[in-house]
């Protein structure tokens, strides 16, 4: 409270001495200020006045001298005849050279109406404008020129206004080319009439150069003018000559302000628009002025006396202000120096032991500002070290700085987490995809044999994802047969003759499900029992099927001796379909090349038979005639073996077509009882054995073997039988012939 009661009384003192001092100041500046501006405006005001009237008077000048010239020439043109002879273009060429302000004219003798080009006749270009003949001066040579190549600035319907009245037409200012220099001119154009009737056109060419020439002998330095056309075409201007004839509202210079700021309801500048008509016209021109009055002397005493009198005022209010600074406010100076120290960020702790006790409240305020700083620094320290767990103690419930800089702490350690996530999963995907590339690698590089092909694939993967060891399976559909074709562990190859059943281990599970299958904590023993690795301790197995078109083709089988990371597995899932086609085009492959072995040896075989051709050729008869001797032996040979060995005739998929009676006596059936069975069905426990006897004759080959078979009451009988292919006409294999002896009793 003592603090705000003294910073109250200084407060109040200082402002009584602004306040006196102030108006002082604004008193006599105001009445200075306000005498010489209305000075000032009252001497710009009459200089642009007298300078308008001026200007005005010598551009009508101007214009009435180019009309009467006009007008004297057209009077001139009428009253010698209507050709335009040399004596008339001599007459006109003297009065052209005697007006500096002239440039040329045009002169046309006929009748308008006509748009021909022939000799003397107005003819129409592809703008519009008419052309003409022409008179022109070019310094003090006059001389005059039929079909000149300059045009009449006359349009259609300017045309059409000269035709219905006499007044002066005045064109926008036009550039004109004379010898080798250009120059802008205004037209002025006035018909031509004989006995009431337009009988041709005088168009007078007049510099603006003269025009600004003029203007400039009736102005001093301080001004400045603009003539516009009524199109806003500038024809003179006090500055750059460069833009005559261009229109004011396209350009953006001093020409364009000074247009601008006239035309303002309230005008920031003095000077004056005036309106011009010149006579026998109809034509309205703007001419636009800005003038500033000259200084003077009573102009610059007045202005030192009012910068001696205000800069006494300034001088004793600056002692004033210092007196009562000097003595109420240096307590402050301390807290202005830690104030400043602050805001250039350096954090002073101010002693507030030996200030006034008004002072002591605000020091600590101070205080305790500057610890929020250092608060603030540390906090930012935390923050770029990559800690966000930092957070600032909030030193009230509206303490808004603490509570932005916690949510920044907070949004930071979210985005850094999102950040690592993604990181991470950038990291896999490349992972994935270097680890995709090198097991296609290993593959390229591979030869179309299964077991090498496979051994590069798994010694990859192995080595890729860091497994303890690891081997592929192939599942043979047909044979219902899983055999492990390729293994890997410890950095070596390994050779293992292992094969499975669908459902037998995990390999055999996994087939038969077509899911992955994985193992964790195994016991020491299981792996020998388990899979076809051989031993070893793993603490995780998994094993993958490889599906190659929805078809299972084989499967992987991994261990490590620590329970792997999931993308680990992933990437072998992921691979699956690719391990899944390079399998079975290698298998393709091998069965092409056996294919190919077989057709070559088969096309010799050919080649050899077509040699023989000939040779049987001709013991066909030979044999014809030994046929049926053969024959009849044949059938002696077949009656005695129908009579002594057993006889069965199965189709290619096992189903009995006959059977002789020596088998049906042995085995207790009846013909009847089997005719139109599978023999599968009858063999019992040795189908397995029996169907793959039957798909090796199903290739060619004979089969010789002791076999154990059931008779229809069960007993057990033991047979050397003899499994042949039987061919139809075309030489392909169309039965299984099955003989046997019965050695059931030799055996005992």
């Amino acid at each position: 409270m003592k603090l705000n009661k003294s910073i109250s009384i200084n407060k109040l003192l200082i402002r009584i001495v602004l306040i006196t001092f102030i108006l002082s100041v604004g008193i006599i500046s105001t009445v200075s200020v306000f005498n010489l501006k209305a000075y000032k405006q009252n001497q710009d005001i009459k200089i642009n006045t007298v300078t308008a009237e001026k200007f005005s008077e010598s551009i009508t000048g101007e214009f009435e001298k180019a009309i009467l010239t006009t007008q004297l020439i057209s009077r001139i043109i009428t009253n010698v005849n209507t050709d335009i002879s040399e004596e008339l273009k001599t007459k006109l060429e003297k009065l052209i050279k005697s007006d500096k302000g002239i440039q040329g004219l045009f002169v046309f003798i006929g009748d308008p109406s006509l748009y021909t080009d022939s000799k003397n006749k107005l003819f129409r270009d592809t703008t519009d404008n008419f052309s003409t003949l022409s008179i022109n001066k070019t310094g003090n040579t006059v001389h005059s020129s039929f079909f000149d190549t300059d045009e009449l600035k006359i349009n259609s319907l300017d045309f059409n206004r000269l035709t219905k009245n006499t007044d002066i037409l005045i064109s926008e200012p036009f550039k004109i080319k004379t010898g080798k220099k250009s120059e802008y001119v205004l037209g002025f154009t006035s018909p031509l009439y004989h006995r009431n009737k337009i009988t041709g056109f005088i168009s007078v060419r007049y510099r603006t150069q003269s025009l600004v020439s003029k203007i400039n002998s009736n102005k001093h330095s301080e001004c400045n003018f603009i003539l516009l056309s009524p199109n806003k075409s500038i024809i003179a201007y006090s500055g750059n000559t460069q833009n005559i004839g261009k229109n004011i509202l396209n350009l953006h210079g001093k020409e364009f302000n000074l247009y601008s700021q006239l035309h303002q309801t309230k005008q920031h500048i003095p000077g004056n628009i005036t309106k011009i008509l010149p006579p026998d016209t109809n034509t309205e021109f703007e001419f636009l002025s800005s003038c500033k009055a000259p200084s003077d002397k009573k102009y610059g005493n007045l202005l030192i006396l009012f910068i001696v009198i205000s800069s006494a005022v300034l001088i004793i209010g600056i002692l004033l202000l210092f007196y009562f600074i000097r003595k109420s406010f240096l307590p402050y100076k301390r807290l202005i120096n830690s104030i400043e120290m602050l805001s250039k960020g350096t954090n002073p702790i101010e002693n507030t032991g030996n200030l006034p006790p008004e002072y002591k409240n605000t020091a600590n305020n101070l205080n305790k500002i500057s610890q929020f700083y250092n608060d603030i620094s540390a906090f930012t320290e935390h923050i770029i070290s990559g800690n966000f767990d930092i957070h600032l103690k909030e030193r009230s419930e509206n303490d808004s700085p603490s509570k932005a800089l916690n949510k920044i702490s907070d949004y930071l350690k979210e985005k850094k987490q999102e950040q690592t996530t993604e990181e991470k999963e950038t990291s896999l995907q490349l992972w994935m995809r270097k680890g995709r590339f090198e097991i296609s690698e290993a593959e390229r590089i591979s030869s179309k044999d299964i077991g090498n092909l496979s051994y590069n694939i798994i010694r990859s993967v192995v080595n890729y994802i860091d497994a303890l060891m690891g081997g592929i399976y192939l599942y043979d559909k047909e044979n219902e047969n899983i055999e492990l074709i390729s293994a890997y562990a410890y950095e070596t190859q390994k050779h293992f003759n292992v094969s499975f059943k669908p459902g037998e281990g995990i390999v055999g599970a996994c087939i038969l499900e077509k899911k992955k299958v994985v193992l964790n904590n195994i016991p020491e023993d299981y792996i020998k029992i388990a899979t076809g690795l051989g031993s070893g301790t793993p603490a995780f197995i998994a094993v993958i099927p490889i599906v190659f078109k929805n078809e299972i083709n084989a499967a992987v089988e991994v261990a490590f001796m620590n329970k792997p990371e999931d993308y680990k597995i992933e990437f072998i899932e992921q691979l699956s379909d690719s391990i899944g086609a390079w399998i079975d085009a290698s298998l393709v492959s091998t069965k092409t090349g056996e294919l190919l072995e077989i057709s070559q040896k088969q096309t010799q075989e050919l080649a050899d038979k077509e040699d023989e051709l000939n040779k049987k050729v001709t013991e066909l008869q030979e044999i014809q005639e030994k046929t049926a001797e053969i024959n009849t032996r044949y059938e002696s040979i077949l009656n005695a073996v129908n009579q002594t060995i057993m006889t069965v005739e199965y189709t290619l998929d096992g189903t009995i077509i006959t059977c002789n009676s020596v088998y049906t006596d042995i085995m207790g059936f009846e013909p009847e009882d089997i005719k139109g069975k599978n023999v599968l069905e009858i063999v019992q426990d040795q189908s397995e054995s029996l169907k793959q006897i039957i798909e090796e004759v199903k290739t060619g080959k004979t089969i010789k073997k002791e076999v154990k078979r059931y008779t229809k009451d069960g007993k057990e009988k033991t047979l050397t039988a003899t499994y042949t292919p039987y061919l139809d006409k075309e030489g392909k294999i169309a039965q299984i012939l099955f003989f046997a002896f019965d050695i059931s009793n030799i055996n005992n």
